[in-house]
């Protein structure tokens, strides 16, 4: 489920500043995709206020890092 709380962490990231949380050409491939959010650099997170840190959390490079699902929904219930 972590691919999950990578995923909706990087449609947060791209709502709250327009940007891909990793850089790569609009025309893409699937493969390009994954193999730019494995390897190359990622975007910093300056997404103010509560939500920048969970963000930042949701799209650790490493899952075991990231928060689990059920975590995401009581940080986002205590935000709303």
């Amino acid at each position: 489920m972590t691919g999950a709380v990578y995923a909706l962490g990087a449609s947060y990231f791209i709502s709250a500043t327009g940007w891909r949380h990793v850089d790569y050409p609009d025309g893409a491939t699937r493969e390009d995709q994954r193999r730019a959010i494995v390897d190359k650099p990622h975007r910093v997170v300056n997404v103010p206020g509560p939500l920048g840190g969970l963000i930042d959390r949701m799209l650790s490079r490493s899952p075991a890092d990231r928060p689990s699902s059920a975590e995401v929904c009581r940080a986002l219930r205590d935000v709303l």
